[in-house]
């Protein structure tokens, strides 16, 4: 009997639609789709291991699962009951159906691509700050003169 199936979208926007019906809001937009991400639904009770960084997945839990023991990580962990998270992440995709969950999240993708925009912009300011700066140094012309 196998732990965990790959989520589906749909399991995941239902989670999701509970969970912005509640009052709450999700916390990231990814401008990639849904597909592909690392998220797993639970098919019976389950244990964490304290999974970080590439190990780690986002679990949506049904009713009558549990999470039975072990430190989170950096797993995500979506409980229908609630419905109620734990860890830190709610995440947004680009896939339509996310901006038919409510009136409101076409406002907060927008709010949420504009400042990536913004991050982007001063990213790439301080990528060409630096670059300049180290055309300019003794270690910079140095590294240039040796690398090549």
């Amino acid at each position: 009997m196998t732990t965990f199936h790959r989520s589906t979208l749909t399991e995941y926007t239902n989670w999701l639609r509970l969970w912005l019906e509640a009052g709450n809001q999700p916390t990231h937009y990814y401008d990639r789709p849904f597909a592909g991400n690392m998220f797993i639904t639970a098919e019976r009770n389950f244990t964490t291991g304290g999974e970080c960084g590439a190990n780690a997945v986002s679990i949506i839990i049904p009713k009558g699962v549990q999470h039975t023991a072990g430190r989170l990580g950096h797993n995500q962990l979506y409980f229908m009951d609630g419905p109620s998270q734990q860890g830190h992440v709610i995440p947004v995709y680009n896939d339509p159906a996310f901006l038919e969950l409510s009136e409101a999240m076409p406002a907060f993708v927008e709010a949420e691509q504009a400042k990536q925009k913004s991050w982007e912009k001063e990213a790439e300011y301080r990528r060409r700050l630096a670059a300049s700066e180290m055309r300019n140094s003794d270690v910079g012309r140095w590294t240039a003169r040796t690398s090549r």
